[in-house]
């Protein structure tokens, strides 16, 4: 929906933020075409970080070549100026996390931009850090 806005009056105001994106049963190649759509509109590298949520239920085809979701996040850590991060427990699954909106949030530096557990931690400012816990 995101990418079909651009370019309207209806795409919202994306600076400095934190692009949280999920689906489920979309192929990699649509995400990335749909990533670089945002990207090339210089919207992406406006952004704090970019977080993928939940990308589940999708089937890759023999023409596919084996471009998988891992794949399709590589070429995008290689391409793109902003940090991407997978793995947030959020999107179309059972057991996931709330993200609270309108709040300032920061990365904790993580040498492989994988995040398992999350603890939300909110100060007095209203700023939030994910912290990866065992």
């Amino acid at each position: 929906m995101l990418t079909h806005l651009l370019g309207t009056e209806f795409f919202p105001n994306m600076s400095d933020g934190i692009l949280f994106v999920e689906d489920i049963a979309e192929h990699p190649y649509r995400v990335e075409r749909m990533m670089l759509q945002l990207h090339f509109a210089d919207v992406l590298n406006k952004q704090k970080a970019i977080v993928f949520g939940d990308f589940s239920a999708y089937k890759l085809a023999s023409f596919d070549n084996a471009y998988n979701f891992d794949e399709m996040i590589k070429y995008l850590r290689e391409t793109l100026a902003v940090p991407v991060i997978t793995g947030l427990p959020f999107g179309h699954i059972k057991d996931k996390v709330t993200l609270v909106i309108k709040i300032y949030c920061s990365e904790n530096k993580m040498p492989n931009r994988k995040i398992g557990h999350f603890l939300l931690v909110l100060n007095t400012k209203l700023t939030q850090n994910y912290r990866k816990i065992n």
